[in-house]
């Protein structure tokens, strides 16, 4: 069984062996079958979990890799961030089921595995940022809000509790991406 790294992906841009670039076709032949698909006319996307590969229609290509369903804010979170079926299994390095990372969090672990990255505006004029990996793009973005998932006394989901968040470091993991838009 193939084990795809998280970190690596990160270090690399690489989701095993598949990168921007590569053909839908190799995703399929790598991870298997068991994959979910959307249709949105121009693109497409396949996903495995909550890992997804977006590809243009028309050529099959994929332009984009990501995961933005980190923050632990539902009674399912390992479904979010785990994934095997028969062909692969995801190690997921430094995420924790029903444990959010922080942006201070994120920046220490990079620091730690000497992966080069710089902080940036999530779009020019904003003050909210993002961490953008300098050799591989790969970014990772962040919320404001910290939300707890609520349940009743049954057990069931009764609603969100949701707190504003003052300070970066403090920020939730929201999604680790890479894309290229360009054709």
């Amino acid at each position: 069984m193939l084990t795809i790294s998280l970190l690596d992906f990160i270090r690399t841009g690489c989701f095993g062996s598949i990168t921007l670039g590569s053909h839908v076709d190799e995703v399929k032949e790598l991870l298997g079958g068991d994959e979910d698909f959307g249709d949105f006319g121009e693109t497409q996307i396949i996903k495995y979990g909550w890992y997804e590969f977006f590809y243009w229609t028309d050529t099959g290509i994929i332009f984009g890799i990501q995961n933005d369903h980190l923050q632990a804010d539902c009674a399912n979170h390992g479904d979010m961030i785990f994934f095997s079926n028969d062909t692969w299994i995801m190690d997921v390095g430094f995420l924790k089921e029903n444990e959010n990372i922080t942006f201070r969090q994120v920046r220490q672990m990079l620091e730690e595995q000497n992966i080069a990255f710089v902080i940036e505006p999530v779009y020019e004029g904003c003050e909210e940022q993002l961490i953008r990996c300098v050799d591989t793009n790969v970014k990772f973005d962040f919320d404001d809000v910290y939300s707890f998932a609520e349940f009743d006394g049954g057990g069931n989901f009764s609603g969100f509790i949701n707190t504003p968040l003052q300070h970066q470091d403090d920020y939730i993991l929201n999604g680790i991406r890479l894309f290229n838009l360009e054709r």
